[in-house]
């Protein structure tokens, strides 16, 4: 995590703390010795915000906090993501070619593809993106609870996360619940490696899943 800080990465790097946290709840690690870390993050928070974070992203934060700042300029992303948003209605604009209010932005089918979504697929687009992500988390977190070992409840555990939380990540900036960090929506945005990542990491739950004990598979089998 401290390596990828320093390239500076901070949307990974909060990533793999959730992915962890997730993990070591998983295990019964004892949430004192959680909320440990926690504790110490808060209060180094201002150290690292004056020392450590990028200006970029000192700005980022600025803009979060200020949504009116710099409209034309570092601003003026996120109220393009505002006007794509707000002229979607229910149904959106439809998958047409017609103009989008993101034309012109670089990451506009990486980092706001949540946006692009809601833009031409409107409220039930939306709606339609988030169930399907909340359906791999119920699938991925059964998956562990069904695991025949620790190491199978543990994996399931962390690549669930990896994708679930990635993608509320993601949803968050868009909806400007959240500083932008430059996290894909998995399956949905642009990139050739994060798809194989993606696919891969369902296809290995798919394998533990294969391998559950047999009264997960088969619900009825501890009534006769």
């Amino acid at each position: 995590m401290a390596l990828i800080l320093l390239e500076p990465d901070l949307g990974t790097a909060l990533l793999i703390i959730g992915v962890w946290g997730a993990m070591a709840v998983t295990w019964g690690v004892s949430w004192r010795f959680l909320a440990a870390p926690v504790v110490l993050g808060a209060s180094m928070f201002p150290l690292a915000l004056a020392v450590i974070v990028p200006d970029y992203q000192r700005e980022r934060l600025a803009v979060f906090l200020d949504p009116g700042r710099d409209p034309f300029g570092s601003g003026f992303t996120l109220r393009q993501v505002e006007v794509a948003f707000g002229g979607s209605g229910v149904t959106g604009r439809g998958f047409n070619g017609a103009p989008s209010a993101l034309d012109g932005l670089a990451p506009r089918t990486a980092d706001f593809a949540f946006a692009q979504v809601g833009e031409f697929g409107g409220a039930i687009g939306t709606l339609l993106v988030i169930a399907l992500f909340a359906l791999i988390a119920w699938r991925g977190y059964r998956v562990a609870s069904t695991a025949p070992d620790a190491f199978g409840r543990l994996l399931a555990t962390g690549l669930t996360t990896a994708i679930v939380l990635q993608a509320a990540i993601h949803i968050a900036v868009n909806l400007r619940l959240f500083p932008a960090t430059g996290i894909p929506l998995p399956f949905v945005s642009t990139g050739g490696s994060a798809l194989v990542v993606a696919f891969a990491a369902v296809g290995i739950l798919e394998g533990i899943a294969a391998q559950a004990l047999p009264a997960a598979r088969d619900p009825w089998r501890a009534l006769r």
